[in-house]
Parts: structure tokens; sequence; C-alpha cells
């Protein structure tokens, strides 16, 4: 099926149809032979659009085109320019997108909650931002994008060894006496250069950051992303409180364990936290 449409100043634009309704050609100017321009189009059996193919292409006989590939749920997958540029998408059970890669390969993530409402982005320079929603799904809040040079935690990315001593500056490891664990520091990480790892815990196990200074009344975003395999039990961070003269605050006073859900494997947990002093990552005995 052809439809003509004709403009005001009386330029002719031909659309072709398939029996589906998705128009597969237009044409410009179609009865101007050094002016006609072709553009195509090709859909798969779902009526997704698979392939463009523009008019100096079509005219020089080419076959470069801008290719779509889908997912069996017709999420679209992968973007593919005439130039050969490759950019792609995955997505989660729920069909929530949740890794971009540009047409520069620049990766993009995004987590969600149990509710499909986007919880956490992160951008291609690592900068992070979170959201977090009522039981009704309404936005309570969102913060502003944060890079590693937004992190009051010294060496966040437990990159820096200056003393040479094969472990990250300002962290340290404790275990439940009388008990041992394995800690690794590996060039294995989800955000910039290295990682640190407990593995084989006989009882609880403790990497431990530096004391944060705070004010009362200051709010602070704590997070971290947490590979989770093999473990019977689950992961914390736990935020413990300090006095301006460095003593422990008792915990029936304030508010200090803090669960992280492990979802599967990766779960990168966001809170909201008040009077934050030191952030640890506790991992139980399994």
């Amino acid at each position: 099926m052809v439809t003509t449409v004709t403009d005001g100043e009386g330029k002719r634009v031909d659309y072709t149809t398939n029996a589906n309704g998705n128009v597969v050609q237009t044409t410009q100017n179609p009865l101007d032979a050094a002016n006609k321009a072709v553009t195509t189009f090709t859909y798969d059996n779902k009526n997704n659009l698979t392939k463009v193919v523009e008019p100096n292409t079509n005219k020089a006989n080419g076959t470069s085109a801008y290719v779509y590939t889908y997912d069996a749920n017709g999420n679209i997958t992968g973007v593919q320019l005439p130039e050969n540029q490759n950019s792609t998408f995955e997505y989660d059970i729920n069909n929530n997108l949740v890794k971009e890669q540009d047409f520069s390969q620049n990766v993009s993530t995004n987590d969600y909650d149990n509710k499909n409402n986007q919880t956490e982005s992160t951008d291609p320079n690592v900068q992070t931002s979170a959201s977090r929603y009522d039981a009704n799904g309404n936005l309570l809040y969102s913060t502003h994008p944060m890079s590693a040079a937004d992190n009051l935690l010294a060496n966040s990315g437990f990159e820096l060894d200056q003393n040479t001593d094969s472990w990250p500056d300002g962290w340290t490891k404790m275990m439940q006496p009388n008990t041992t664990a394995t800690y690794g520091w590996s060039n294995t990480s989800k955000f910039g250069k290295k990682a640190i790892s407990i593995s084989n815990p006989t009882g609880w196990a403790i990497v431990s950051s530096e004391k944060v200074k705070y004010e009362a009344g200051d709010q602070f975003i704590a997070s971290a992303y947490i590979k989770n395999e093999n473990t019977a039990n689950s992961a914390l961070i736990k935020i413990e409180y300090f006095n301006a003269q460095g003593t422990p605050l008792p915990p029936t006073s304030y508010s200090f364990g803090l669960k992280v859900p492990m979802i599967g494997q990766g779960s990168r947990p966001s809170f909201l936290m008040y009077q934050t002093k030191r952030i640890q990552f506790l991992f139980p005995s399994v």
C-alpha cells in the first residue's frame, strides 16, 4: 500500500506500508529522478524495526545500514551504525535496563528495587546517583551524582598501598577472636582498579575504614558494591558511632547495625545515613 503526502510547497513523499501497517519505504520526490531519495525499513516477525537503509546508500546499491537487534521480550539489545560502531543494552528478568554500552564503548549501569523502581545509576565517569521510594512508588529522595572524588573515605577504591604491605592504605582487617579468615587484595574490581575480599571465615570478619568526622545533623550516603558468592549468611554494612573523644557510643542508644540484603550476586546497597563516623563491611560466619 502506498500513501502519498504533498506539503504546502508541493513537495511529495510516498509511504509504502506492509500488511502489518509498518512503513517499509519512504520515497521523497518520486517523480524527480535526479532528486529522488528512497529510505527502506526492514522488520522482524514481531514488527520490530531491524534495519534502515538511507537514500545515498540505496542510490549506490550499497550495504551499509542502521541495524537493530532485540531480545525475546522485544527489548532493544543492540544498535549498529552504518560505519559499524555498536552500542549494546542489557536487561534484568523484569525488562529493566541494567547496562548500556554506547558507541564509544562507555558503560552505564542501573539497579532497581523489587518493585522495579530505579534505585541507582552509574554513568561512564563512574558517578553514581541513588533514589529511594515509598510503598506506593513515589520518589522520596534522590542524590546528586557522586564520583570517587566526592568520597569521604580515604582510599575508597582500595588502590593505594604507599607502605607496600600488599594491602590498601586506610583499611584494617579484624576478625572474631580464635577464628580465621582469608583476606585478598585483587585486581578484579567493579569500579577502579582494585577490590578486597574475605573468604573462608570461621567467624565474623571485618574490613574497616578510617573514621570520618561529622557534625550533628550531617547526612551521608553509604554505598558499596559487594559480590556475594557461596555465602550461607549475608553481608552487612556496619555503621559505628563515636563521640568527640573517640569512645564508641553504645548500640543500645544509637542504631548502628544495618543489614545489607543480598540479591543474588553483585548487589550494590545504598543508604542515607545520619551521624556516620566509621563504615565497616562485615562478613558473618558461613
